[in-house]
């Protein structure tokens, strides 16, 4: 270990401020300070800053991803249950999870092997052949949402990232099903949000509560959020996400992976931020479904602020959506580029 990175209170928000202790600057603008993305800001700064080769973060709904796509960075999100949570603060048991922040999926695949292992396990060289199969994509199938279905506006620069990584993972062999998955985007992200913050509200309502403890106020309003859910709404957004589990699995039977954008635009100015707003449209639906994800550099826009892409998956099939990362990633060229520390 290194050292500590700088996170969003209580792991609660998506842009990676942080009022009392500082918000790390995205690297990838020296000039003007860009959203790092959160929560997990200090851990995609300090990998994308040469920092450090990788760092750790968590995941309720899109912490992993969110900060991996504003720096270029990969991020995996695993699937919850993974691995042992002792020593981590929840925010929403049920969606929380761990992931590697790296440069490439080779890397998250080396950490993934590393966080997974049994206690005691000596890890050898065969961490590094964990993806080298030689098979490429040939026979695997990646569903794909068209771009007038996202339901939100996605900034166009995202959009042909996106189509660059499927036309590269259709060379690699993939078949491409282009189908939108049976789940609302909005409903996922309305669900998700309130259950976020009723368990929030349940775990941590007493520090909300004490004004006198300092706190980021938009974390202290979203957790306030969590204290008009009735324990009837409760159990019935518990439910949904069960459903939406369901729904998940039998869409995804026949395919290996869903791509689609990480987040819907490059990372904003810090004083054009909406707190009001999250950059999680997207992210939350691997988290709501209980599945995993991979994001995954997919070029820059006319600023050279990063563009990323999103591949969600099965629970429990971390490694086949990095199979199929390591392979765009050997056909691409966007995960190599690093920022300009300098103005």
């Amino acid at each position: 270990m290194i050292g500590k990175t700088q996170t969003v209170e209580f792991a609660f928000g998506g842009w990676g401020t942080n009022a009392h202790l500082g918000t790390p600057h995205n690297p990838w603008d020296a000039n003007r300070a860009h959203a790092p993305g959160g929560s997990s800001s200090g851990s995609a700064v300090a990998v994308a800053a040469g920092l450090v080769p990788c760092a750790i973060g968590t995941d309720t709904g899109g912490s992993v991803r969110i900060p991996a796509a504003f720096c270029s960075l990969t991020g995996l999100k695993m699937t919850a249950g993974q691995m042992d949570m002792s020593g981590i603060l929840p925010l929403a048991p049920m969606l929380d999870s761990v992931g590697p922040i790296t440069h490439t999926a080779d890397d998250a695949a080396i950490l993934y092997r590393a966080l997974t292992c049994e206690p005691g396990e000596v890890l050898d060289e065969s961490c590094h052949r964990l993806l080298d199969d030689g098979s490429g994509l040939d026979g695997m199938t990646l569903g794909v949402m068209p771009d007038e279905q996202y339901d939100t506006e996605v900034q166009r620069s995202v959009r042909l990232g996106v189509r660059d990584m499927v036309r590269m993972a259709e060379m690699a062999g993939a078949n491409i099903v282009r189908e939108r998955p049976p789940l609302s985007f909005n409903t996922i992200f309305e669900q998700s949000g309130l259950l976020m913050a009723a368990c929030a509200w349940r775990l941590h309502g007493a520090v909300v509560q004490d004004h006198n403890a300092p706190m980021d106020p938009f974390v202290r309003r979203r957790m306030l959020a969590g204290q008009a859910v009735s324990q009837t709404q409760y159990e019935a957004l518990l439910a949904a996400h069960q459903a939406a589990m369901s729904t998940w699995q039998a869409w995804m039977a026949d395919k290996d992976a869903f791509m689609m954008p990480t987040v819907p635009a490059v990372a904003p100015l810090l004083t054009n931020l909406d707190e009001a707003a999250s950059p999680g449209f997207f992210t939350r639906l691997a988290n709501w479904t209980g599945g995993c994800a991979l994001a995954l550099p997919a070029g820059f826009d006319p600023g050279n602020m990063p563009v990323s892409a999103q591949l969600v998956g099965k629970p429990q099939d971390e490694r086949g959506l990095l199979q199929i990362g390591s392979v765009i990633q050997s056909l691409t060229a966007w995960h190599s580029y690093s920022p300009t520390l300098h103005g």
